[in-house]
């Protein structure tokens, strides 16, 4: 089995999210300024790591 993390960078993004798979559970957009619940660490160090997040 292997994880796989993907992070996007998205400047102006508009429109309605809308999951087109059987694997989906739930897509939203997140804030950068405060931390996000439930984050996944290897996303999160990633993020850190790239400068995006300072938490």
């Amino acid at each position: 089995m292997y994880n796989a993390i993907v992070v996007y960078e998205a400047h102006k993004v508009k429109g309605n999210l809308q999951i087109n798979d059987d694997e989906g559970t739930e897509l939203r957009y997140f804030s950068l300024k405060e931390p996000i619940p439930e984050m996944n660490v290897m996303a999160r160090t990633i993020l850190r790591k790239s400068g995006y997040i300072t938490w």
